[in-house]
């Protein structure tokens, strides 16, 4: 999978002068986020991106204000995890076999495997894995 700033680019939300510029400033000591360095210079709201992403993508958006995170689910992640990886456990679905996990990047593929290595372990309600059940996936969905 393209990476989401690449994907913006796919999708006209930036043009190649504004890549080029969100990951000089990526890279910097100041860095951050993607998606919030191309909001904080002006390009897109992080609402556009993430509409934009969720449309190519076919994933839903989550409004956490409509849409709190449940307790089971936060349990699988510890809060530092979730700020490195700007990702947020939000539901536990289809009997513990489905994270609903809020993600800023859903083409990170790195946060999705650490979401299902550190979600795998055994627990009462984890990813859908209470008994370690191989099949369980995150579901990522922008923020």
């Amino acid at each position: 999978m393209a990476s989401i700033i690449d994907l913006l680019v796919k999708i006209q939300v930036l043009d190649e002068r504004q890549h080029d510029a969100v990951m000089s400033r990526s890279r910097s000591p100041a860095g951050g986020h993607v998606v919030q360095q191309v909001a904080e210079m002006g390009y897109a709201t992080e609402a556009t991106v993430a509409r934009a992403v969720s449309v190519e993508l076919g994933l839903p958006r989550i409004d956490l204000a409509m849409t709190p995170p449940e307790g089971p689910a936060l349990a699988l992640l510890d809060a530092r995890t979730c700020a490195d990886k700007f990702v947020l456990p939000v539901a536990l679905r289809e009997n513990g076999e489905l994270l609903w996990l809020a993600m800023a990047d859903p083409t990170d593929e790195d946060a999705i495997g650490l979401v299902r290595r550190r979600a795998m372990r055994p627990r009462s309600a984890s990813m859908g894995r209470a008994r370690g059940n191989p099949r369980a996936r995150p579901r990522t969905s922008p923020s």
